[in-house]
């Protein structure tokens, strides 16, 4: 009896093992192709999607927070602007802890650092700080942001999550103005560890500008029409960023031989030979994010399998601050019968290559609209149609691509964009580029 209470106890051991392993799986990697299943003899272009999800895990076990914010005081910002503009950076610090370290930074023509970087132990004194931002002068973004800068890295640490929030309603006017020292400057911050996430008030702003900040590190990107969204806006950016789960999460993936890379959408990636490497940053509980590579395959014969391609996920876990990792990988078969390959067709797979090639085209035709080409852009959302049934598309993904395009086509047709729609459309096709699922406030929307 003692022997088999024994082995009862050594197989409780084993699946409490199993079930602590499972749980401590903080982020879930997922690879799938559009056409698991094509026709034997003929090569064939298939797409693949590489998904990162984050774990759910409770707040309790997130780490301290590195985190300033930046904001614009210019003259415009007058008025509801700069009211709306405190509520949210109050909200921000609100959703933060003793653990935190915060700093606020705000810019007109010059730069003054109202909050340097300290524990949030003394939240009366940060609001009342806050509460005292008044506008007034011009726009110095890149001196703000230096600024910011400078305080997280009194702090910079792995055990910190690190990040920037920029609120600003207008053109830098002040200090450097071109879009090449931004870039420069964004990809400092993101060299030191820091994401920087952009908001972008009113129709003034610089919208390349501030979306090559964010784009830098992966950070969100918000258009804020109506000022009174801007509480929200910053109360769903420190909801993202407490629940995080993992950082610095890079996939890298093996192409096979005989498997030719020939793009990929959605991020950039870094290239070594049959080796492509993606970053995707932070990652949040429950949150995903995911890339699409276009690959062209080879050939075979009836019931052979290919390994279209291998992939590995690297993180840190901020739980317990330790490296974790993960791999999956996607097969392809090939049939003789035409009907089983198309019954096998992934169609989630196929209608992220659709939201992806929309959010592509999208910047392409604003690029065209800005320079007043409008009969170029309604050629260039004409041939969405034909190049959904090139790829091979299913007609229920195709038709979503085809309804943008005609719906698109036919404002243009009419009329140039607004302002407005420029900057709508801009902020929509990055958010559908990263998967930003928070702070996507529609314009006519109330918070």
């Amino acid at each position: 009896m003692a022997r088999h209470v024994f082995h009862g106890s050594i197989v409780l051991l084993v699946l409490s093992a199993l079930t602590l392993r499972a749980h401590a799986e903080t982020v879930h990697l997922r690879v799938e192709c559009d056409r698991p299943v094509v026709e034997a003899g003929k090569t064939h272009t298939v797409r693949v999607k590489v998904e990162v999800q984050g774990a759910e895990l409770p707040e309790a076990d997130r780490p301290p927070v590195n985190l300033s914010l930046i904001i614009d005081k210019s003259g415009s910002m007058r008025g509801d602007r700069i009211k709306h503009a405190r509520q949210g950076a109050i909200e921000a610090v609100r959703r933060l802890g003793s653990q935190d370290i915060v700093s606020v930074v705000v810019f007109d023509r010059q730069v003054e650092t109202l909050v340097p970087a300290q524990r949030l132990t003394n939240l009366d004194r940060i609001e009342q700080k806050i509460n005292g931002i008044q506008a007034g002068g011009t726009t110095n973004i890149h001196g703000g942001m230096q600024a910011g800068l400078t305080e997280l890295k009194k702090n910079l640490d792995k055990k910190y999550l690190n990040r920037a929030v920029l609120l600003s309603d207008g053109l830098a006017n002040v200090g450097p103005t071109q879009p090449e020292a931004f870039d420069k400057l964004g990809r400092e911050f993101s060299r030191s560890g820091v994401i920087v996430s952009t908001v972008g008030l009113g129709r003034d702003y610089n919208e390349r500008l501030l979306t090559s900040l964010a784009q830098a590190s992966e950070g969100n990107n918000y258009f804020v029409d109506n000022p009174k969204t801007l509480p929200k806006i910053f109360e769903d950016e420190i909801g993202a960023l407490v629940s995080t789960v993992a950082t610095g999460v890079t996939i890298t993936i093996e192409v096979p031989s005989g498997v030719t890379l020939r793009s990929v959408l959605g991020r950039t990636y870094r290239q070594t030979g049959n080796r492509v490497e993606i970053d995707f940053h932070d990652l949040g509980g429950g949150a995903s994010k995911y890339s699409l590579l276009e690959l062209e395959i080879p050939r075979a014969d009836e019931g052979q399998m290919l390994d279209a391609l291998v992939a590995r996920a690297r993180y840190r876990r901020v739980a317990d601050d330790r490296e974790g990792e993960t791999s999956a990988r996607t097969q392809v078969r090939y049939t003789s019968r035409p009907a089983e390959a198309e019954a096998a067709v992934n169609l989630e797979v196929q209608n992220a290559w659709v939201a992806l090639h929309q959010a592509a085209v999208q910047d392409e035709v604003l690029d065209l609209v800005e320079r007043g080409e409008r009969e170029q852009a309604q050629d260039r959302l004409s041939r969405l149609g034909d190049e959904a049934a090139a790829a091979g598309i299913q007609p229920a993904a195709a038709a979503q691509l085809e309804d943008y395009g005609q719906r698109e086509s036919q404002i243009l047709r009419s009329r140039s964009y607004s302002r407005q729609e420029v900057l709508q459309r801009r902020t929509d096709a990055y958010q559908l580029r990263n998967q930003q699922s928070v702070g996507r406030i529609r314009l006519d929307e109330e918070p």
